[in-house]
């Protein structure tokens, strides 16, 4: 995977051929240090997990609201996670990854929501609403917390800090720099998946793959 320049700060530019946003490695740095100096005050704190499903299959999605590439493919992308859910396929997080100076705001809204409704559902309600209010670059607090009471997202304010703990370690290990981004794991087996095509293509074949074991569990 591909960095941006570090002396960029914070950035929301599409690469890739608008592909995937790219996020600084200097910004991610900051972030590190910003929760390396937290994280002695969560020490035993239970985060607050935007992790659905039980499948045998973990599914990390690592997407930011401000990355338009994100918002293209969260339509298409959606039904087909809901489905691989659903059946039992997958084990899915979801990651906010910092492309923009204001996902640390809207990852608190999402995790506030996670923690008043608790369901796939009402996480996938908030998770549109937020690409909406990104999209209409809504940047403020207060509006930010109208535009959710206006499309039904309750939200419930909760301590983030060790869920961001957890988000940035899983973006060291993971060695996240751009989204959207998916990692995959089946068993010992991690794969990894860059771009909303090779993303949707990726969860298409696992549906596929589970009607073909369905097929031959049956004999057919």
């Amino acid at each position: 995977m591909k960095s941006a320049n570090a002396k960029t700060g914070w950035e929301g530019a599409s690469r890739l051929s608008g592909l995937a946003c790219v996020s600084s490695i200097y910004g991610f740095l900051v972030l590190t240090l910003l929760l390396a100096v937290m994280v002695s005050s969560v020490a035993g704190k239970d985060p607050i997990m935007p992790t659905f499903g039980q499948g045998p299959i973990k599914v990390s999605l690592y997407t930011d609201y401000f990355c338009p590439p994100c918002r293209i493919m969260e339509p298409e992308l959606e039904p087909i996670l809901v489905d691989l859910v659903k059946k039992g396929r997958i084990t899915l997080t979801f990651v906010d990854t910092p492309t923009s100076p204001y996902t640390s705001l809207y990852a608190r809204y999402f995790l506030y929501a996670v923690n008043a409704g608790g369901s796939f559902e009402h996480a996938l309600l908030a998770r549109n609403a937020l690409f909406e209010a990104a999209a209409q670059m809504i940047t403020e607090r207060e509006k930010l917390e109208g535009f959710l009471k206006d499309k039904g997202v309750e939200f419930k304010a909760v301590d983030v800090t060790p869920t961001l703990v957890f988000w940035n370690r899983h973006l060291k290990e993971n060695n996240v720099s751009s989204t959207p981004t998916c990692v995959m794991i089946k068993g010992d087996r991690k794969e990894f998946f860059q771009g909303p095509s090779d993303i949707i293509k990726a969860m298409k074949d696992l549906t596929e793959s589970q009607g073909e074991e369905h097929v031959r569990e049956k004999g057919i």
